[in-house]
């Protein structure tokens, strides 16, 4: 019961975070729109940023693509797969995983710090030992929620150079 309210409780936070995400966007792309249009009539019209041209229907798209719903989705799995884990093999291990994952360019930026976030709201530690299959599956169900192919032997490998087992 209490990890359910705490789930829920991170999916409002998310989805505060989410509308903070989009007001932002929405002030960036009124600061682009207004440096780099002459009128609000022209506002579609493409823009010089610099970088590359953008205009503003990329802009939007942009916007979208950052809060579909798969992305939702992935969000909720990615809490479920931390708090699960966190119960089972403790919160140090499960950050631990998430940094290696990271270092390795497995886990992107966002992700690595919505683990990070997600372990920090817990009070919960977890065992101070946990069976090396329970690490290895987590870090199987990890790969998987990363679209990257379950290798038991690399998953073996960064269990031990972690220093996780």
């Amino acid at each position: 019961m209490e990890l359910e309210q705490r789930v829920k409780a991170l999916e409002y936070e998310i989805k505060i975070l989410k509308n903070e995400i989009q007001r932002t966007l929405k002030d960036v792309q009124t600061h682009v729109i207004a440096k780099y249009t002459a009128s609000p009539a022209t506002a579609d019209a493409v823009m010089e940023t610099g970088i590359k041209k953008v205009s503003r229907a990329e802009i939007r798209q942009t916007q979208a693509e950052l809060v579909n719903e798969a992305e939702k989705e992935r969000i909720a799995k990615f809490t479920a797969w931390t708090n699960g884990n966190i119960a089972r093999l403790g919160k140090s291990r499960v950050t631990r995983l998430a940094d290696e994952f990271a270092e390795r360019g497995f886990l992107d930026h966002t992700y690595h710090k919505l683990v990070l976030m997600v372990a920090s709201q817990t009070s919960e530690n977890g065992p101070l030992k946990a069976p090396l299959t329970l690490i290895l599956d987590a870090v199987l169900k990890l790969d998987e929620l990363l679209d990257r192919k379950p290798d038991g032997e690399e998953a073996l490998t960064l269990i031990e150079e972690a220093n996780i087992g």
